[in-house]
C-alpha cells in the first residue's frame, strides 16, 4: 500500500500540538511553522479567503443574511518583499524541524 503525498503531511494544528508535548508546552506560531516549512523546501499555501456575515434584512419570524466573501493576503506571507517580520527563534525553529521529521515531510539527516 502506497502512502501519498496528503497523508504525509501535517496540519499547522498537529504541528503544534506536537511541539507542545514534545517541548515543555512551547508555543508555536503559525509564522514561524510557515518561516521553517519555507526553509526546508515545503511549498507554503495561501489562505483563500475569510467570510464576513451581514443581515441584508428583517422581515417578521425570517432572517435573510447574506455571506461577503473577500480574498485576503494570507498572514504568514509578507505583502511585500520590503516587509519586515519577526522571525522565529531557534529553539522553536528546531523544534518545527524535529516535527517535521517526525511527520515525515522532510528527511532525517
Amino acid at each position: 500500500m502506497d502512502i501519498t503525498s496528503a497523508e504525509t503531511k501535517a496540519t499547522y494544528d498537529e504541528i503544534k500540538k506536537y511541539v507542545a508535548e514534545h517541548n515543555a508546552v512551547m508555543k508555536v506560531s503559525n509564522l514561524c511553522i510557515s518561516q521553517v516549512k519555507r526553509k526546508c523546501g515545503i511549498e507554503v499555501g495561501k489562505n483563500l479567503c475569510v467570510a464576513t456575515r451581514r443581515m441584508d434584512c428583517l422581515q417578521g419570524n425570517s432572517t435573510t443574511a447574506a455571506i461577503d466573501l473577500e480574498i485576503v493576503p494570507s498572514p504568514n506571507l509578507p505583502k511585500n518583499e520590503d516587509s519586515r517580520q519577526p522571525q522565529c527563534p531557534e529553539d522553536k525553529e528546531s523544534a518545527i524541524v524535529e516535527a517535521l521529521k517526525y511527520f515525515k515531510m522532510i528527511q532525517q539527516k
